[in-house]
């Protein structure tokens, strides 16, 4: 298992500091706050991206014709903030020199990672670590009034076949579950998209079970934290289970 976490921190690099005019708004509500505390899981690698998302957003496309964010200014360079508002200019030299030195590096680790795993271990899944709030950018619209505790996103290309008893395993702490909803699918490198051996999930949290409105820790931290590991263990159980079943056909047929 490879926990990917890209958007937990608030630090941008003083390098580049006086390149961006980041509020204090646009942290607070675009940060997933803790998620590299509430996925914090021994039996997985743990990629997590050092930089805000403000600075470099790592889950973007890097080609703007992909991604559908670059028309907000919400591409893998920001150029506006959480309200809209400007935090810098447009600057193409800028903008791919950030991608070269963050963005590339970061999915080579990434890719690097993915590979290791199916060198020495067998099939891998993916988990993209996530928090959201109801006033998220790009947020579906409620159904029936209500957002999800925690919503389970995927792609038909890398979907596990565990999805549908994943969601019943989680309702049972207790927890609403959408299923690409509010927010749809994952990332998977491209290169392994339809690759049998490499699944993939996201799991958004829903910033109402942990966090305060002054963005700091509920008393339910804990709980919602030894939850998340429980999940992680089903997951990890179902994917061992998933592989065994595969060796064994294997054995058959040798």
């Amino acid at each position: 298992m490879i926990l990917h976490i890209p958007h937990s921190s608030t630090i941008i690099p003083k390098a580049y500091k006086d390149k961006i005019n980041v509020s204090k708004e646009d942290i607070n509500m675009l940060t997933d706050w803790y998620t590299d505390e509430l996925f914090d899981y021994e039996r997985a690698s743990t990629l997590v991206f050092p930089y805000s998302r403000l600075f470099c957003d790592v889950e973007r496309f890097r080609d703007n014709k992909r991604e559908i964010n670059f028309k907000t200014g919400q591409g893998v360079v920001y150029t506006k903030g959480y309200n809209g508002s400007s935090i810098r200019e447009e600057d193409t030299a800028y903008e791919e020199e950030i991608k070269t030195t963050f963005y590339d590096n970061h999915h080579k680790i990434l890719s690097k990672t993915i590979n290791m795993h199916l060198g020495m271990v067998g099939p891998v899944v993916v988990v993209d670590c996530h928090s959201f709030s109801e006033d998220s950018n790009g947020i579906e619209t409620k159904i029936n009034g209500e957002y999800p505790d925690i919503c389970i996103g995927f792609n038909n290309s890398n979907k596990p076949k565990y999805i549908n008893e994943l969601k019943k395993y989680i309702e049972g702490f207790g927890y609403s579950v959408g299923l690409n909803f509010p927010f749809k699918g994952t990332m998977i490198p491209e290169y392994l998209e339809d690759n049998d051996e490499v699944t993939g999930l996201m799991i958004e949290i829903n910033k109402n079970l942990y966090l305060t409105d002054n963005f700091s820790k509920k008393d339910t931290f804990n709980e919602v934290r030894s939850n998340i590991n429980s999940i992680l263990d089903y997951i990890n159980t179902q994917k061992e289970e998933w592989y065994e079943n595969i060796f064994r056909i294997y054995r058959r047929n040798i």
